[in-house]
């Protein structure tokens, strides 16, 4: 039977959303046991989810009235949190902002020792929390690659990109990566396997694994040879490199409110950060002419081809080979758990770090290199606006003759250069 209105708790009146966190104890006792960078982003959510308490209900309300609303009467507090999803999705808001908000704020609670909450209402699980997108094709994949060859610091950019597409890794892994990780691996050529046996720490120290376990991720050999290749360009310029230099560097670095300042190239510069990232990313599928754009209802602008997308490229690459009976020779049995593993995502086995071994996960990207090889480097490449092609310093004058244009120098004594198809 339900609590008359005078037997639940009274809403205590906020006098604004900054009180929250002066003297929050339940919020801090909840966010201690995330990363920083998922606190930063609960922090908005809670603070958002009060704006829309006291927009739909006209009341004001603190973490303390709240946490002691869901103990007394999780009907109650049920009911509350329902109403403010209805609220924000009548307001234009995604279904997955506003069911973003509403998970924040069963997690506060059962963090903070509130067990017995139910299930998430099926109005907000029926709903899709976002749009599936076909995956990336391998065009638009291999253009955007090339145009971020034949770009600004073309290498690194390159090099970026196959990295993503072939491990599947979010950006932010991107940041932390150090040459030592990598560096007997690449050298040799081939696959590489990376083991992340414990914090993968960035710039700022902050553990950007979304899973906070030890796992392994790899990628195929055409991302080795653009690292490889990327990271003999650094040496030419005279940077000192050695196993802590940051594998993907940035030329420039911030200065507050100024604008950037420029690293020399021979000089050891700081890691590159996810906004590079994504700006790049964006801006080379933009000069490929593969990057769609849509606007919501809400004026967000939602790009096709983004760092996140070359996520399920690589899923979709995976089902390819296994379809084709990539993992008929391997000499363990293939796991489709192993994908989610891979991508950082976790799987359901506790012991997945020893029983994806660095060998077992080696094997399976031999077994999936040729589905990830889109030929954009070293071999001749054949677009619908140029013609990229790799020469020898004996093939060069022939090529300029004929027309072809010297783009940049390569290590061993090779060239790429291109021309208009």
């Amino acid at each position: 039977m339900e609590p008359k209105d005078q037997d639940k708790p009274a809403l205590q009146v906020s006098t604004g959303t900054a009180d929250v966190f002066r003297s929050a104890r339940p919020v801090e006792t909840w966010l201690k046991n995330f990363a920083q960078t998922t606190q930063k982003r609960y922090r908005l959510r809670f603070v958002r989810f009060i704006e829309a308490v006291k927009e739909a209900k006209g009341l004001g309300i603190d973490d303390k009235a709240l946490l002691e609303l869901a103990r007394t009467d999780r009907v109650a507090f049920n009911d509350l949190l329902l109403d403010v999803y209805r609220h924000l999705r009548a307001e234009s808001y995604s279904p997955r902002y506003a069911a973003g908000i509403y998970e924040c704020i069963r997690s506060f609670a059962r963090y903070n020792g509130v067990d017995g909450l139910g299930k998430t209402p099926r109005v907000v699980t029926d709903e899709p929390l976002y749009i599936e997108h076909e995956p990336l094709t391998d065009d638009e994949v291999r253009k955007t690659e090339l145009a971020a060859l034949t770009g600004t610091h073309g290498l690194r950019n390159a090099s970026i990109i196959a990295v993503l597409r072939e491990s599947g890794q979010r950006r932010s892994v991107l940041t932390a990566l150090r040459w030592g990780m990598v560096k007997e691996q690449v050298l040799k050529g081939g696959v590489v396997v990376v083991n992340v046996n414990g914090p993968l720490l960035d710039a700022c120290g902050v553990d950007v694994r979304k899973v906070k376990r030890p796992y392994r991720f790899g990628w195929g050999s055409e991302a080795t040879a653009l690292v490889k290749e990327m990271i003999d360009e650094r040496l030419r310029r005279g940077e000192q490199i050695d196993d802590d230099s940051w594998l993907f560097r940035s030329y420039s670095v911030k200065r507050g409110s100024k604008p950037p300042a420029p690293v020399p190239h021979s000089e050891r510069g700081p890691p590159v950060t996810d906004d590079i990232i994504w700006k790049m990313v964006i801006s080379c599928a933009k000069s490929a002419q593969v990057q769609k754009v849509r606007k919501t209802d809400r004026g967000e602008v939602l790009y096709r081809v983004t760092p996140k997308a070359f996520r399920p490229w690589f899923k979709s690459k995976v089902r390819q080979a296994f379809q084709s009976g990539a993992f008929n020779n391997m000499s363990l049995n293939f796991d489709m758990e192993l994908v989610k593993y891979l991508i950082g995502q976790g799987c359901e086995y506790r012991d997945a770090y020893d029983k994806f071994s660095q060998e077992y996960i080696a094997e399976f990207y031999r077994c999936i290199d040729r589905h990830l090889t889109l030929g954009t480097w070293p071999t001749v490449q054949r677009g619908d606006a140029w013609k990229h092609v790799v020469v020898s310093l004996d093939e060069l004058p022939g090529y300029l003759d004929r027309g072809y244009e010297l783009l940049r120098e390569l290590s061993g004594m090779k060239y790429l250069v291109r021309v208009r198809g």
